[in-house]
């Protein structure tokens, strides 16, 4: 009797799906990166975007192409590049999505809103900015990449987000900080360098504005206070004149240095912020290290745990100095990717402190660091 009653329901199941539209993947063209940037057409103001798809058909020329289209809106200028394919564009597989300075320096939330009305489009794609047009970096890469052009961009930026250089950078992550108040979005900066695309910076927002760049070392040190990391590479300076009795080399490089550069890796590193005074927003984080001394810069004989704990102070206040440099940075272009106004809403429960309130505020925050340091293996360097 129950199998009678849903016969009717399976039916209209059966009916409703021919009436899908169906394309054949050999007669698409999916759109795998995007470009965006704002251009002056006349007294107009207008969006260009730049297109890589990829056809399927393997009678078509070129199985990517560059395609460029102008409009109010993006879907306007998907429109009217499309008009350049012989194929319809499809963009809910767009793996990388870059923004040209000005676009990003405008805001991008209007740009995203199409990707995320699109139930087609993941969550994870990447998006990007450079400092030059995102149509002169992928007019770049498509001449001097010439296979897999999009995922060599895409591995470009995940082995940095891998390694923790980098915070994710994905459409879901950078939609939700925008979002939330008291924190900001960092997103990675791809320039063209030598003739070839190359991450060469992280880009800093205030809100979804572009207001300023960081390096990748920054970068690094912004997301230690927001995860629990290993496995990524540093390079640190320490004074020469600290460890003159431990020189295995004297040569013109002791001479002319006064730095001695460690490379090392980070074992495991993490990092908190506390908010001491929220009256004068006084505020500290707390940043625990573990790392493997890797080389140093002048060849030494480290045959003491002495010498090893002479480097953990030393490195310490590297990091002490470098924090202190990235945190007037932020304050100097109002971009909190710290976090510091997470902590201070959390601390004022009941309170709703909105973005605004917060950002007044944000610049008479002081913060202290306290950087503990442990060199876990030295090993005997000569």
């Amino acid at each position: 009797m129950r199998a009678v009653k849903l016969l009717p329901f399976f039916i209209l199941i059966v009916l409703l799906q021919a009436c899908l539209e169906t394309r054949q993947i050999e007669e698409s063209a999916i759109i795998n990166t995007r470009g965006v940037d704002l251009i002056d057409e006349g007294e107009k103001r207008m969006i260009e975007t730049t297109i890589i798809p990829y056809i399927f058909d393997p009678h078509a020329p070129d199985m990517t192409s560059l395609l460029i289209g102008r409009g109010h809106t993006i879907k306007e200028a998907r429109i009217e590049a499309e008009k350049q394919s012989p194929y319809p564009l499809v963009p809910g597989k767009i793996s990388i999505e870059f923004y040209g300075k000005e676009a990003a320096e405008s805001g991008i939330l209007p740009f995203l809103n199409t990707l995320v009305r699109d139930a087609t489009v993941s969550d994870i794609m990447q998006l990007a900015v450079t400092n030059q047009t995102a149509k002169e970096l992928l007019e770049v890469e498509q001449e001097s990449v010439k296979l897999n052009r999009t995922e060599y961009l895409e591995d470009l930026m995940k082995k940095e987000v891998k390694k923790g250089t980098l915070p994710r950078n994905t459409l879901e992550f950078f939609t939700r900080l925008v979002q939330q108040v008291g924190i900001d979005p960092i997103l990675p900066v791809i320039d063209v360098v030598n003739g070839k695309p190359t991450l060469t910076s992280a880009a800093v927002f205030r809100e979804d504005r572009y207001v300023g760049s960081i390096s990748i070392k920054e970068s690094f040190m912004a997301n230690l206070l927001r995860q629990r990391m290993g496995g990524a590479p540093l390079d640190v300076g320490v004074p020469l004149e600290n460890y003159l009795d431990e020189i295995a080399y004297q040569g013109e490089a002791t001479e002319m240095e006064d730095t001695i550069f460690l490379s090392l890796m980070l074992n495991t590193g993490k990092g908190k912020i506390k908010i001491v005074d929220a009256s004068s927003l006084t505020f500290k984080a707390d940043i625990t290290m573990k790392l493997e001394l890797l080389e140093t810069s002048i060849p030494m004989n480290i045959k003491s745990e002495d010498t090893s704990r002479r480097f953990e102070r030393d490195i310490e206040k590297y990091f002490v100095r470098e924090y202190e440099k990235l945190f007037a940075k932020l304050q100097e272009v109002n971009s909190d990717v710290l976090g510091l106004g997470r902590r201070y809403i959390a601390s004022r429960k009941g309170s709703k402190t909105t973005d605004k309130e917060w950002m007044e505020k944000y610049q008479d925050a002081s913060m202290e660091f306290d950087i503990d340091v442990t060199i876990i293996n030295f090993g005997a360097i000569d």
